[in-house]
């Protein structure tokens, strides 16, 4: 199975903050991955991630229309171990 993920962007930055925070908002996740463009693009990345399966979209939040909780999955977490190895780094415990 081949996953569409773009990992030398803002897909890997993506999973590689929902691996160290566990959960955000759609919200948290664009002030911290791409605050300088707007949210559309997030959500448009974090619906493509969701699609291939690395990431789960809990709940709606009400706070803000749109935002989800979102988490990584198991698959997402193997994805960005996976990376960290092609790369060189070391993976946290």
């Amino acid at each position: 199975m081949t996953i569409g993920v773009d990992a030398g962007g803002g897909d890997r930055l993506a999973l590689a903050v929902l691996a160290q925070y566990r959960m955000a908002t759609t919200e948290q996740m664009h002030r911290v991955i791409a605050p300088k463009v707007r949210i559309e693009q997030t959500r448009r990345r974090l619906a493509r991630l969701r699609t291939e399966g690395l990431l789960s979209a809990m709940a709606q939040t009400a706070a803000v229309p749109g935002s989800h909780l979102l988490v990584l999955h198991g698959t997402g977490l193997q994805w960005c171990r996976a990376a960290m190895n092609d790369a060189g780094e070391q993976p946290a415990p």
